[in-house]
């Protein structure tokens, strides 16, 4: 059953076996969401590298009196195109992108993250 879950999941599945002995040592909720490429308030950003993967991005900021990490996930949109005019060459250089989601942290720790990683 465990195969058949790790094979589904495509890129997790390299994060997960390089780095198994930490994945093994965490709860089997974690385990399935970090599988499912989900996170949840208090994860690690440990935990949320082996679910998610690098982040495109990563600002800094602060809330209150706590320093904030956030990391933002994007992704080619290979289903639009932008066509090259001689009148907007400015768009020749775009990479059209798609926002997949964020996640931010203080002190380590998932504090907010955008809807799309949450568990269903």
């Amino acid at each position: 059953m465990l195969i058949a879950v790790l094979l589904a999941s495509g890129c997790t599945l390299a994060r997960v076996l390089t780095n198994y002995d930490s994945f093994s040592k965490l709860d089997p909720k974690v385990r399935n969401h970090i599988l499912r490429g989900r996170v949840e308030i208090g994860y690690t950003q440990a935990s949320v590298l082996l679910a998610l993967g690098r982040p495109n991005y990563r600002s800094y900021g602060s809330t209150g009196t706590k320093s904030a990490e956030t990391w933002s996930y994007t992704a080619l949109d290979v289903a639009s195109s932008i066509a090259f005019s001689e009148n907007s060459p400015q768009y020749a250089n775009e990479t059209p992108t798609i926002k997949l989601g964020w996640v931010t942290f203080e002190e380590g720790m998932v504090t907010q993250m955008s809807q799309n990683f949450a568990p269903n």
